[in-house]
């Protein structure tokens, strides 16, 4: 497997080079992500998948959506998050037990109910939720 740095952009607009600082080649970029991929035992993903999932991943370890803007190149923030951040099914959950917790203060705690959490973790058919 051939060793890439990542450098930042280079002069010529490069993000990723060979260890001599030549560019890579994208179809062998992209048979050796394959190949890593097909090791960690993931589902087959595009490269950009990539992107969503590490925005996705550093908004569920709280980073801020503005610093998660800056590091993959975004102007507009508002890019980042309606477009490459996308919600975790925990984190549906633990907003609808949330509700439901208000729910049942509301009530006096006479009734509990789980429509809340049992509306919002039902998994939608689509795009990943």
């Amino acid at each position: 497997m051939t060793t890439y740095t990542a450098c930042g952009t280079t002069r010529a607009g490069h993000v990723f080079v060979s260890t001599i600082g030549t560019p890579i080649d994208d179809p062998k970029v992209l048979r050796e992500s394959d190949a890593i991929v097909k090791a960690a035992g993931l589902p087959k993903l595009r490269f950009h998948d990539l992107r969503h999932a590490a925005i996705t991943l550093l908004g569920a370890q709280g980073v801020p959506l503005k610093v998660t803007a800056e590091i993959v190149g975004h102007s507009d923030i508002r890019l980042t998050q309606n477009v490459y951040q996308h919600v975790f099914q925990p984190a549906k959950r633990e907003a609808a037990d949330k509700m439901n917790e208000l729910l049942i203060e509301a009530t006096g705690g006479k009734k509990k109910s789980g429509f809340a959490t049992a509306f919002a973790t039902v998994r939608q058919a689509g795009p990943v939720n």
